[in-house]
C-alpha cells in the first residue's frame, strides 16, 4: 500500500479503542522510515523500509509493540495502537 492508502485506513479507525497492525518491516543500518511506494503486491522490506506508524506522516505516539520475529532480513513486527478517543 502506497502512504495516503495507510493514511486514509487509519483514519477510518479513529472511532476504534483498539488497532492491532502487524508489518514486515526493516530493522537496521540505513533504515528509511515510510518510504511511499506504488501499490502492488511487493513490500517496502527490499528498500529498507516499512511502515513505521509511530514515524512521520503517522506519528502515532500510543503504540505497544507486542511481538518481533525475524524472517527474511527484517523483523514481522505486531503493535497495539490505543486511541485515547474513546
Amino acid at each position: 500500500m502506497d502512504n495516503e492508502s495507510i493514511s486514509n485506513i487509519m483514519n477510518k479507525t479513529q472511532k476504534s479503542r483498539y488497532i492491532l497492525v502487524t508489518e514486515h518491516i526493516y530493522e537496521g543500518d540505513g533504515v528509511k522510515y515510510n518510504l511511499d511506494k506504488k501499490v502492488s503486491g511487493n513490500i517496502r522490506l527490499n528498500m529498507l523500509s516499512g511502515v513505521y506508524l509511530d514515524k512521520p506522516p503517522y506519528s502515532y505516539s500510543n503504540i505497544v509493540h507486542l511481538l518481533k520475529i525475524p524472517s527474511a532480513g527484517g523483523v514481522i513486527r505486531t503493535s497495539l495502537i490505543v486511541n485515547d478517543n474513546k
